[in-house]
């Protein structure tokens, strides 16, 4: 899945790693209803967890995974995995 056209870049999450991974991001969570986010593995993998569907997508170093707006869902990290968010809102 690629971004929508017209986005507009909102910002972006440290980078994160097993040590400083928030919790929150380990169990349910969302983004809200205009938020589109976009994962970014920079090493290892990043298993995401689509919990309105039961679809899990491995992210391996060097990928992108879209993240819909208000998709409730969970990420599962790889031992050596460092990962950061990008967040966009339509105009």
């Amino acid at each position: 899945m690629e971004l929508p056209a017209g986005l507009v870049p909102l910002g972006e999450s440290p980078e994160f790693d097993v040590h400083n991974v928030p919790p929150a991001l380990l169990t349910e969570h969302r983004t809200a209803s205009d938020c589109w986010g976009r994962l970014v593995v920079t090493r290892g993998s990043v298993d995401y967890h689509d919990l309105a569907t039961g679809a899990t997508t491995r992210v391996h170093a060097g990928e992108q995974f879209v993240i819909p707006p208000a998709q409730p869902h969970r990420v599962a990290l790889s031992d050596d995995a460092t990962f950061r968010v990008e967040f966009f809102r339509q105009r």
